[in-house]
């Protein structure tokens, strides 16, 4: 029911409220996802919910990918060898077949990791924030696939 997922949203929110600020950046965006999806259910009738929603965490998202990769411009995340972005490559690329995976191959992926991570979560961001239809749905397949293979 419309109350009970609406009590659900605000204990959620309280939660990550009363553990903040030892919450990863991730949890201050579902915060204001979720503040923004409450409000929308207080304020709204049932048929516009989601229609009000929509936009306006269309756009968080957008900005919240932008900056993602913009704070990963460091010297920590830059490098390859302790940098959570070559495992997740390393990750992504052991799904596939040992065909598509030579050696020749893996090792600049690997290096290169860091930098895709970058450039990848921006782009997801600058698709998200586009006016181009096609470039937003593109957005939202793209952040599906990211976090599928997370």
């Amino acid at each position: 029911s419309r109350v009970a997922l609406g009590l659900c949203m605000a204990m959620r929110i309280s939660m990550y409220t009363a553990q903040a600020p030892m919450i990863w950046d991730s949890s201050i965006w579902a915060n204001f996802t979720d503040c923004c999806f409450l409000s929308s259910l207080v304020l709204c009738a049932d048929a516009d919910v989601l229609r009000g929603t929509g936009d306006t965490v269309r756009v968080m998202m957008g900005m919240f990918y932008v900056a993602a990769g913009f704070w990963k411009l460091n010297s920590a995340f830059l490098d390859a060898t302790v940098s959570c972005g070559s495992i997740y490559v390393a990750s992504l690329l052991a799904y596939l077949p040992p065909a598509l995976t030579p050696a020749w191959l893996v090792k600049p992926a690997l290096a290169a990791a860091p930098l895709m991570t970058i450039a990848g979560e921006m782009v997801l961001g600058v698709c998200l924030l586009s006016s181009s239809r096609p470039a937003r749905r593109a957005g939202g397949l793209l952040s599906g696939v990211v976090h599928f293979a997370l």
